[in-house]
């Protein structure tokens, strides 16, 4: 496995939502994202909770706009008459639905891979079927002192001084922790409930409005991260440079980012310590566009032929109906016996 190792300094404050488990409670309060750690020291072990940023949150906003570098890459005309579900496997990963997927011979799967390296990285799934991602993206975790014994490794990587005294401790680096803003619900207002007088229309804005809360991680924090990759090609590798150069000229994570939130700076490291900026990462990119440049045709036609090798039916607990490629005539080239 390849190991990339990365720093991010946080430019603006970055929120990352997390589901209330509590739903019979709900108040105007967002929660941020986090996850446990346990530390031990000498005389006991306890567990704190620090937010942080997941992989999708990661790589969300960044997979969108490397979509858009392919869609340029393929021909913006051709890639635009794809259908809806191929272009959403793109660039989101693709939804779950009600499609059921059939069994099919793993060289299907192989072919597939071989031919759409962005997929292969990336992972997605697609009317069931499920791709898992050759790469592994880390959470980025705020480096606060009672977890730097856990990144002591990484940090060396990165180039970051191991030290704990230089970090904060995770309750002062979140003591205030709340951003808030306001939301005004305009849909299905009356307009005739508008009153031709300034005490009316007070009360309808008053009315309208909802002043809420999210948690943050705040401007100017640090925090360690990586991406990993697993048995991949030589253009998958390549694809994946293109995909780091994206992340790092997209530069934001998490929400909210048409608000301002999410702006961060990092720099990436190979295992070795090479420093992989914008320069370098240009080189090693090259074989993926040349690749898309060259075999266009072929990624569209196969693009284009997903429903005809990933053969599914629509799961209907009443009728059974089953999905409208089931009766394919090539389903017997794709499906196992």
């Amino acid at each position: 496995m390849l190991n990339f190792y990365g720093k991010a300094l946080s430019l603006s404050p970055i929120t990352h939502g997390a589901v209330d488990i509590n739903l019979d409670d709900r108040t105007n309060k967002g929660e941020i994202r986090r996850i446990p750690f346990v530390i031990m020291t000498e005389n006991e072990s306890y567990t704190i909770f620090v937010p942080v940023v997941s992989g999708n949150g990661v790589k969300g906003l960044t997979r969108r706009e490397f979509a858009r570098k392919i869609r340029y890459a393929l021909g913006e005309e051709k890639f635009d008459v794809l259908p809806n579900e191929v272009k959403y496997l793109i660039a989101a990963g693709g939804a779950n639905t009600n499609a059921s997927p059939k069994i099919v011979k793993q060289q299907v799967y192989t072919e597939l891979r071989k031919t759409l390296p962005f997929l292969s990285l990336l992972g997605g799934i697609y009317r069931g079927h499920y791709f898992r991602g050759a790469m592994v993206t880390d959470f980025m975790i705020p480096l606060v002192k009672e977890i730097i014994p856990l990144y002591t490794y990484k940090m060396e990587k990165v180039q970051l001084d191991p030290s704990p005294d230089k970090y904060p401790d995770l309750s002062s680096l979140f003591l205030n922790e709340y951003i808030g803003y306001t939301r005004f619900k305009v849909e299905g207002i009356d307009v005739e409930e508008i009153a031709n007088n300034e005490e009316d229309e007070e009360k309808l804005t008053v009315r309208n409005q909802m002043v809420y809360y999210m948690k943050q991680i705040p401007a100017g924090t640090l925090m360690i991260h990586g991406f990993h990759l697993n048995n991949t090609s030589e253009i998958e590798l390549a694809c994946f440079y293109a995909f780091l150069k994206t992340f790092i000229e997209v530069g934001h994570v998490g929400g909210n980012i048409s608000k301002g939130h999410g702006q961060i700076k990092v720099n990436y490291y190979t295992e070795n310590g090479e420093l992989l900026d914008i320069d370098n990462l240009s080189k090693l990119e090259e074989p993926f566009w040349k690749y898309l440049e060259k075999d266009k045709d072929k990624i569209l036609e196969e693009l284009n032929n997903l429903d005809n090798k990933l053969q599914w039916e629509v799961k209907n607990k009443n009728k059974g109906k089953k999905g409208k490629n089931e009766d394919n005539d090539d389903s017997d080239n794709n499906t196992e016996e």
